[in-house]
């Protein structure tokens, strides 16, 4: 009865050092991935305020309709477009007055407002170089187009913070993946320095060193597969739980990007378990056997 209970509790405390293990690595790939799900937010936010940018092109009062549709024409084409709406001098003034709740217009007694193509492009495009390059092209090829503007200081402003938060994200990210390194490695090498003992006896009554590393590597490397899904499960119920608390709230900016941060996970544990598990039991492979029961 008592063997059955020391067979009992031998197992029950591999199977907790197992769990441990498990939770350990997926706790630091958990916190991982949450880094890396906000340094994707963080473009995807800077990328959304840049398409809100507004490029307005307005035209001089004597435009004709053919040259607004030719202008028109050579706009649709532009694949850096992302939307494209003409606003009419009507059209211009019937907005403005909503805004300032009256009829300016039977004020001043006429319509000072210019027809205008507002545009926005895909934020892959919108820089100040490449939008001063659109303005020169515009107003080079149609006479009509009087004026071009767009928010030069809000861009200057984005593009400086984008550089500084992105290079402070890609810091922390590396920081933390050195960090990771290390929990996930030390948690490896402390439940194989435990099995020290066991590596040593197999060595004396002659395994070969292949034979001894395969199950501590194979086990591990499990270990840290377990512990990547368990991260990735729970990554994505806080996504879930966060986009339906708040609906305007969308963290995939895109799901290529997103999976790709979900295989890093797994590939980053196994990669470090692997390594981590390769080593030190070549380590304790090497060492006397009177060194094992030193530590």
């Amino acid at each position: 009865m008592s063997r059955l209970n020391r067979e009992s509790g031998y197992t029950s405390r591999i199977i907790t050092r197992q769990i441990t293990v498990v939770i350990g690595i997926s706790l630091v790939l958990f916190f991982l991935g949450i880094l890396g799900l906000l340094l994707l937010n963080t473009k995807k936010l800077i990328d959304q305020v840049k398409e809100e940018i507004p490029f307005s092109v307005y035209l001089i009062d004597q435009t004709t309709p053919f040259e607004i549709n030719e202008i028109r024409n050579n706009l649709e084409l532009d694949p850096a477009i992302k939307n494209l709406r003409f606003v009419s001098k009507e059209q211009a003034a019937k907005e403005f007055a909503e805004v300032i709740g009256e009829d300016f217009i039977d004020f001043l007694g006429h319509n000072p407002l210019q027809s205008s193509f507002e545009i926005q492009f895909y934020s892959s495009f919108v820089s100040i170089d490449s939008l001063e390059m659109k303005k020169s092209e515009l107003l080079g090829l149609f006479p009509p187009v009087g004026e071009i503007v767009y928010n030069k200081t809000v861009l200057s402003i984005l593009d400086n913070n984008f550089i500084k938060v992105i290079f402070v994200l890609a810091l922390l990210a590396g920081v933390f993946l050195f960090f990771t390194t290390v929990m996930i490695s030390t948690t490896v090498k402390l439940s194989i320095y435990s099995k020290r003992i066991v590596i040593k006896t197999m060595q004396l009554v002659g395994a070969t060193k292949s034979f001894i590393r395969k199950p501590f590597i194979t086990r591990n490397l499990w270990l840290g597969l377990i512990a990547s899904l368990l991260a990735i499960i729970a990554l994505v119920v806080l996504i879930v739980f966060l986009t339906r608390s708040f609906p305007g709230l969308n963290l995939i900016p895109n799901y290529f990007e997103a999976a790709i941060l979900l295989i890093t996970l797994p590939t980053i544990s196994i990669l470090i378990t692997g390594i981590s598990s390769l080593w030190t039991t070549n380590h304790y492979l090497g060492i006397k056997t009177e060194e094992a029961y030193k530590f």
